[in-house]
């Protein structure tokens, strides 16, 4: 399960919009559609492997990161304010009244 997730995170680093990823995932789970039912231990372990050893190969080198995550776009992006800094919520009436 982790593998097929994983699969199509990576796909979608790939793709360039989502049409092309539609299709690209439809496949990507026709494949995983095919091997759903085998019996033998050893066959399921070693299809694991090479379907690991896949992903490897194809992890792009600068992957979408969503915005709030660490590396995401916007992470960050209103740090907190020094404590220094006081903020004045009386613009304009200081000292007057």
């Amino acid at each position: 399960m982790q593998l097929y997730r994983q699969a199509l995170k990576t796909c979608l680093d790939w793709s360039g919009s989502r049409q092309q990823w539609y299709a690209r995932a439809r496949a990507i789970r026709a494949e995983f559609e095919a091997n759903r039912n085998i019996g033998n231990r050893e066959a399921a372990e070693r299809m694991l492997t090479h379907g690991e050893q896949l992903l490897a190969e194809w992890k792009h080198p600068d992957p979408l990161v969503p915005p709030y995550y660490v590396g995401g776009t916007a992470f960050s992006r209103n740090p907190p304010m020094p404590e220094q800094i006081k903020i004045v919520m009386d613009f304009g009436r200081e000292g007057a009244h």
